[in-house]
């Protein structure tokens, strides 16, 4: 069973009470996950597997149980989970059945690029000398 967890150090992920940003740092992209979308990354941290997450979400809504397992695969098109390296035992409970069985929205992940350039800027190693700091050198 497949287990994953945020594509670190590539992606920072911070809980904001019921939204999860995730920026994903070589992209510049960054993401917003609410509701059934936050409970599933939630999920996915606390080492539950990919399929019992979609079980889970599957026995309260058979529909949202779909849209969950292409919303863990679309994490993973977004470069933002990867395959855990060692197994993690999930002792939390799965947040995401709660989520489905309150009657959540089928799981959506926003995607923003408009502070790309800035994102992706290193302001530490991308100076030009005759500038100073933070002027990105030209390639």
């Amino acid at each position: 069973m497949a287990q994953f967890e945020p594509d670190s150090p590539n992606v920072l992920a911070e809980d904001f009470g019921g939204e999860i940003v995730a920026i994903h740092l070589a992209s510049g992209r960054y993401y917003s996950l609410r509701g059934l979308a936050q409970t599933i990354w939630t999920d996915l941290g606390a080492g539950h597997t990919a399929k019992a997450i979609e079980q889970g979400v599957a026995s309260a809504n058979a529909e949202l149980g779909a849209a969950t397992a292409a919303f863990i695969v679309r994490l993973q098109a977004e470069g933002l989970i990867r395959a855990r390296a060692t197994a993690a035992d999930a002792t939390a409970p799965l947040t995401s059945l709660a989520a489905a069985q309150a009657g959540a929205a089928r799981p959506e992940l926003e995607s923003f690029d408009d502070m790309a350039d800035l994102i992706k800027a290193d302001p530490i190693h991308e100076v030009d000398e005759a500038f100073g700091w933070p002027v990105r050198r030209e390639q």
